[in-house]
């Protein structure tokens, strides 16, 4: 699993218990909302019921002549500012700010709200911060400065397998930590993954020594074409032409290691005792070449 799928899957996790904490606290403020709403209603109808049973029997009183006109009016004036007062104490509560009925929202209308910021803003983050794309331009950026380790490398190539130029980074660790092989395949898996890669004569040199590091035929094989590409590529690289040179001695293609160290040779001073010694070898190499009758096919690079 790549770093950016487990990332996904933290943040997820991490937006459902958010919801999840929110969502019921939301949903038991609704209903006690509507619970308080359901109780104001029914002692508002209580009241009513109790002044309408009053004013009836007020009616009553004065047509029986227990009260008179007078009396009557006062009574029924206090009903009606009984009725206001209750009504007002009911559905007009001055602690509640503009009221419970006038200014509140449903429990489920705020948690839907809720929800739909927090999705929002966790999006939002996604996008902005957490993008796939952005978390592997930083790994690529390490990569390249060259402040990741060879796992953080190997981690980050799990997830971009055609980055040729971090194979190549993660090949030139291998042999700093001494991991010949290691570092072959690395150079191996970037030349097929990226074309200028491929056709860089540095990591054909690079991977040449490598190979003649690691020895046996099978890398010498391999070997030469790929310092002969870096001779072409890297006109005046002695160490390319040492490399070429020890590859086909050890291939027996005398003629071109003849070639070769005659071409080393050029650079040397004739003076010194290194010089007469590859001289002794040049004039053996060209015996052999001469002997030679068919050269060995060479290997694509």
């Amino acid at each position: 699993m790549s770093d950016e799928i487990l990332l996904y899957l933290i943040l997820l996790l991490m937006l459902v218990l958010a919801v999840g904490a929110l969502v019921p606290s939301l949903l038991r403020v609704g209903r006690e909302e509507a619970s308080v709403e359901r109780e104001d209603k029914a002692y508002g109808s209580a009241v009513t019921e109790a002044l309408r049973r009053q004013r009836a029997q007020l009616d009553e009183d004065l047509k029986s002549g227990a009260v008179s006109a007078e009396q009557y009016e006062i009574l029924a004036d206090d009903l009606r500012r009984r009725a206001l007062e209750e009504h007002d104490a009911v559905f007009h509560d001055p602690n509640d700010g503009a009221g419970r009925r006038a200014g509140s929202f449903s429990g489920p209308v705020v948690t839907a709200a809720v929800v739909a910021g927090v999705t929002a803003v966790s999006v939002g983050l996604y996008a902005v911060n957490g993008a796939p794309e952005l978390i592997g331009l930083e790994k690529a950026q390490a990569v390249y400065d060259g402040r990741a380790d060879t796992p953080s490398i190997e981690r980050y190539l799990e997830s971009s397998p055609k980055d040729g130029r971090a194979w190549v980074l993660l090949a030139r660790r291998h042999v700093d930590e001494e991991n010949f092989p290691k570092a072959a395949e690395a150079y191996r898996r970037g030349r097929v993954a990226n074309a200028k890669v491929k056709a860089d004569p540095a990591v054909m040199l690079e991977l040449a020594a490598t190979l003649l590091t690691i020895g046996g035929p099978d890398s010498m094989r391999e070997a030469q074409p790929l310092a002969q590409g870096a001779v072409e590529g890297r006109p005046g690289d002695m160490k390319a032409v040492e490399i070429l040179t020890v590859a086909a001695s050890a291939n027996e293609d005398w003629r071109t290691a003849a070639e070769s160290l005659s071409l080393l040779m050029s650079t040397m001073n004739p003076d010194t005792p290194e010089y007469v010694q590859y001289e002794m070898t040049l004039k053996r190499l060209r015996e052999l070449a001469a002997s030679q009758k068919t050269p060995l096919p060479s290997t694509s690079r």
